[in-house]
């Protein structure tokens, strides 16, 4: 299995829900500069319409080819804009200590967009563990696609949490 950055990298939390409603923020070292990289190469995806982010934008009518690209017509632009929002505003955050809920909720989006990519990149499905030794070219691919898996869940735990 890839690397997960040493004993006890997972352990601690990295989002908490503070005394008065606001998000506490402590990323990891390294945490900061991975996002910032893949959400720039998330822009760069965007702006070409690359195959991997089909996982970005909902399919409403699978079984009508002409109805779906009547519809992906009329909603693309403004899904890519939101997800170009929410990754200016993590961006714009990185360096905070705390984060409101929209804020917070920015992040869920745009991090676990990056996980839908990775995932569609990885090809990872429910039915078979993605497993790979620390030599193969996509440890560190795989490794990201996990930060990403544990700060999605650190947010959605902290947005459950009563403040």
């Amino acid at each position: 299995m890839a690397t997960n950055g040493g004993f006890g990298f997972f352990d601690r939390r990295w989002v908490r829900r503070g005394k008065a409603g606001e998000f506490e923020l402590a990323l990891p070292e390294g945490v900061e500069a991975l996002l910032v990289n893949l959400l720039g190469q998330l822009e760069e995806l965007l702006a070409t319409d690359a195959s991997v982010t089909w996982r970005l934008f909902p399919t409403a009518y699978p079984d009508n080819a002409q109805a779906e690209q009547e519809f992906q017509d009329l909603v693309r632009d403004d899904l890519v804009q939101q997800q170009r929002d929410a990754a200016k505003l993590v961006i714009s955050t990185l360096q905070h200590e705390t984060l409101t809920e929209d804020e917070v909720s920015a992040w869920m989006r745009s991090t676990n967009s990056l996980r839908l990519v990775l995932g569609t990149i990885l090809d990872v499905s429910e039915e078979e563990p993605l497993v790979v030794e620390p030599a193969d070219p996509l440890a560190a691919m795989v490794s990201a696609y996990e930060v990403l898996g544990h700060l999605v869940d650190q947010i959605v735990t902290a947005l459950r949490e009563v403040g």
